[in-house]
């Protein structure tokens, strides 16, 4: 991504989803007007090759010199261009997870999903495919960004070292102490082949 310079791009990324060429177009729309607003931010837009949206968009954002069509990368590089963005256009559920890890606003192109907690919590702004709520999603981030003061919603990160350390501490933990005499033994002990 030489061609970025020091910019912080921004980045689209459609899940390809058989997105019809109407809503592409309304896309591509907002797309040039984010670049009629602001000249100095360049766009990386992520495609799948194979992709019949990808295609189209490909179509009509080629002539713009300042958007890059970039095929999907190896995931380190994926996330070392999103922790580099300004704003995200996505489509894509996940990214709404992965972005407030990496502290980068999205607007979310699609109508419904799963994880409105980042909606709640001021990391992403829903547009669908409407140009004009495009531009509003992306120029209220803009305007406001700071990282939300609530913590991310979908974890800190440090699941997988917290599960280790209950493990460990389990592991390690006494065994539990016997039955005391009782009906509960006596069940107990008939049950181990008494």
């Amino acid at each position: 991504a030489g061609w970025l310079g020091s910019a912080r791009p921004g980045v689209l990324f459609l899940q390809e989803d058989r997105t019809d060429p109407a809503k592409i177009r309304r896309l591509a729309e907002a797309v040039r007007a984010l670049l009629d607003r602001d000249a100095r931010t360049p766009w990386v837009v992520l495609s799948d090759a194979e992709g019949e949206s990808s295609r189209r968009l490909q179509e009509a954002l080629a002539p713009l010199d300042r958007v890059r069509m970039v095929p999907l990368p190896s995931y380190p590089r994926y996330v070392t261009l999103l922790r580099r963005a300004q704003v995200i256009l996505t489509n894509a559920g996940y990214i709404l997870e992965e972005s407030p890890t990496l502290g980068v606003p999205v607007v979310f192109l699609a109508d419904r999903t799963a994880r409105s907690e980042a909606f709640k919590g001021g990391w992403a702004a829903a547009a669908g495919m409407d140009p004009a709520r495009i531009l509003e999603g992306v120029d209220v981030l803009r305007r406001r960004w700071i990282a939300p003061r609530v913590p991310n919603p979908f974890g800190d990160g440090q699941a997988a070292a917290r599960i280790v350390e209950a493990f460990r501490r389990r592991v390690a933990a006494p065994a539990p102490a016997p039955l005391a005499a009782g009906p509960l033994a006596s069940a107990a002990g008939q049950g181990a082949g008494g």
